[in-house]
């Protein structure tokens, strides 16, 4: 697979190979192919032979035999310094808008002496996979600086992520995701405007924000006046986190509609600045002037921590008085994200912790891990989040991993303690 993809960059020649590798229509074709000869061959291995292209290069009339064996054919001597290939000239150029991709030249031999690594750069590793016909399962490869840094801080060592961060800074200025690392490590250093600038990187590589929604006009620039449709990303805590900026956007003179996953919209209506909240879908029918995406608003907002206000933004409803304090506890989130990005905590440790404090307790748990709650946490209504607002709302205190209630909490002016084991 590096081979082939080497092999598109030396024939197309684009201005951004980067950007080549990641989307062009020669390396999806790559890909495909590589998936759909691997389910072919689990179906039927009898029915597929490989042929080396170093074995072919270095002793082709060998593998010609195979091949003839193969289908049965009766051997054949071939002149491989004359060689005419008229006859399989394919429509290269109206297909692929390449002119002769698959130009058969008159001797049998190498094309190029260039290693796939030297080509690919940074982008190598990605291309690596398993010979499945040799019945290879894993690629063994050096590990990347990069693999590196996000073990460390996969385990809260980031004085050495910091490290390998820096020495990737100097090693490697080009590579997207190594930037984007580093942002966090910027923004751990109180540098929010800075960290912002290199996670954005992130989204080049798609591993940062959501896809461009389908909207005709530009990006808000953070000074131009009008109506700005703020685009709620990530998980629906980071969207209820997102939100946030309406109100910033509003003081720079802009009306703002905030565009976001249903089971939040409710939520999200009366956020000061807020003229008109729609789902994520309805986005090109909506007239507006610019659009900006909310994990990076804070680039045309220009903001740092220090301009960040500490208000709560959500508006807190009217509950019960209750008598004592009272604690609502969350001990888990989604499973379905990668490494569950720390969100779950061991319910044991959490409720050994916590048991015999004077307090009430509440869950805040539902769906997964609900089954895990004691009999002394008092379930509560958890149906719509309405009743989780109204849940938080009567507690002095949350306490909850990582999770979109810590957002909720908090941008409700509920004091918040979230647990991050690392």
């Amino acid at each position: 697979i590096p081979d082939c993809a080497a092999s598109f960059v030396r024939i197309a020649k684009p201005k951004d190979k980067y950007q080549f590798l990641r989307s062009d229509q020669f390396i999806a074709h790559i890909k495909e192919s590589y998936q759909t000869l691997q389910t072919g061959f689990v179906y039927a291995p009898d029915s597929i032979l490989f042929v080396d292209y170093d074995d072919l290069m270095q002793d082709p009339g060998k593998q010609l035999n195979r091949i003839h064996e193969f289908l049965d054919l009766p051997n054949h001597q071939y002149d491989f310094n004359n060689l005419d290939g008229t006859n399989l000239r394919e429509r290269d150029e109206e297909i692929w808008d390449v002119k002769g991709l698959h130009e058969v030249k008159p001797k049998l031999g190498y094309q190029h002496k260039e290693d796939p690594k030297d080509v690919l750069g940074y982008m190598y590793n990605s291309f690596v996979q398993p010979r499945f016909w040799l019945n290879e399962r894993v690629v063994p490869g050096p590990i990347h600086k990069l693999d590196l840094q996000l073990a460390a801080g996969l385990v809260g060592n980031f004085d050495e992520g910091l490290r390998l961060s820096n020495e990737l800074e100097v090693e490697e200025p080009w590579n997207n995701r190594a930037a984007f690392n580093r942002g966090w490590y910027k923004l751990r250093e109180d540098k929010l405007l800075e960290g912002e600038q290199l996670l954005y990187r992130g989204r080049i590589e798609s591993v940062f924000g959501n896809p461009k929604p389908n909207t005709p006009v530009p990006m808000w620039d953070g000074q131009s006046k009008g109506t700005v449709m703020l685009c709620l990303e990530g998980g629906l805590g980071d969207q209820i986190h997102g939100a946030r900026y309406a109100e910033y956007i509003m003081e720079k003179g802009c009306d703002v509609i905030i565009a976001c996953s249903g089971p939040v919209a409710m939520l999200l209506r009366k956020i000061k600045g807020v003229k008109a909240v729609i789902q994520h879908e309805a986005v090109f029918g909506v007239v507006h002037d610019y659009w900006t995406p909310s994990m990076s608003t804070v680039l045309p907002l220009k903001l740092e921590y220090k301009d960040i206000k500490g208000a709560a933004y959500i508006n807190k409803p009217d509950v019960e008085p209750h008598y004592g304090m009272r604690i609502g506890i969350r001990w888990q989130g989604s499973t379905a994200f990668e490494h569950e990005q720390h969100r779950l905590f061991p319910p044991d440790l959490m409720f050994n912790a916590l048991k015999g404090t004077n307090a009430e307790f509440i869950s805040l748990q539902r769906d997964d891990g609900a089954e895990f709650c004691p009999s002394w946490i008092k379930p509560v209504p958890l149906n719509t989040w309405e009743d989780t607002r109204n849940a938080i709302a009567s507690c002095d205190l949350v306490i909850s991993s990582c999770t979109s209630v810590a957002h909720l909490s908090a941008a409700m002016g509920v004091q918040t303690w979230i647990v991050v084991p690392i």
